[in-house]
């Protein structure tokens, strides 16, 4: 059986053997279950280990998942609005095209999840883990990364358009032609990271660390570079005015 994959089409589940309900839910051994059938809305499945399950398409809004334990579990095109999933873990989980929007995901992990195509406008990610994820088409809008750690992630034509970076890691991350217009990536570190074509229009990037970050064609209009930190020759080749390359950090 493999129980640690991403690709559904290698996945093998076990049937549900018996009707889940919010009084036996917690003594079941879900893991690698297929789930995809079943009605959960509003279910308490804090602590719960579904590690492996089916769970795609399932509505799982407003439910309770603090804690619960999502690892490599399959959950594309599932309801995870508004969800609290304080400090679950979603490690290597594939949410593509889920919906996650407003969520409660602080202190939850990520790590090496694929969340393409997911919805995550208004989720909090404060202090989560998500190292190493994948973001190709997110709808990141106003959704709330402070101070987590996104080193190595993959994003590619994502908009995070208004989102809260502040303080976050994204070390090394890939954020090719990422919408991030109006974001707050105050005291970011984005060393080592590949920016090429992000639109920065507006964004808030005093104090944030650009030290061999690639940043090609990135659109500076009107972002604020207090104390960034951003090579003083490259910043000379890039779109900025006289006033932010003034306003940079030197070492």
């Amino acid at each position: 059986m493999n129980t640690n994959t991403n690709d559904p089409k290698k996945a093998t589940w076990q049937p549900l053997a018996t009707q889940i309900t919010n009084s036996n839910i917690k003594e079941l051994d879900l893991q690698n279950t297929d789930l995809k059938s079943s009605n959960l809305p509003d279910f308490n499945l804090t602590g719960v280990n579904l590690t492996g399950s089916n769970l795609e398409g399932l509505d799982l809004s407003d439910c309770e998942l603090r804690c619960t334990i999502l690892l490599g579990a399959h959950l594309s095109n599932s309801n995870l609005a508004h969800i609290d999933g304080y400090k679950a873990c979603f490690n290597e989980a594939v949410l593509v095209g889920a919906n996650m929007i407003g969520a409660d995901l602080t202190n939850s992990d990520f790590k090496k999840a694929n969340l393409s195509r997911a919805k995550l406008e208004g989720a909090d990610f404060t202090e989560a883990n998500l190292q190493g994820a994948g973001f190709t088409d997110t709808k990141g809008a106003g959704a709330i990364f402070a101070n987590a750690n996104m080193s190595s992630i993959q994003t590619c034509r994502s908009d995070f358009s208004g989102a809260d970076f502040s303080g976050a890691d994204l070390t090394k991350a890939m954020l090719y032609g990422a919408q991030m217009m109006g974001a707050d990536l105050r005291n970011g570190v984005f060393k080592g990271a590949d920016m090429t074509g992000c639109s920065l229009v507006g964004a808030k990037l005093a104090g944030a660390d650009f030290d061999g970050t690639i940043l090609d064609d990135v659109n500076f209009t009107g972002a604020n570079l207090e104390n960034a930190y951003i090579d003083h020759q490259y910043a000379l080749t890039l779109n900025l005015t006289e006033f932010q390359i003034s306003r940079l950090a030197t070492r």
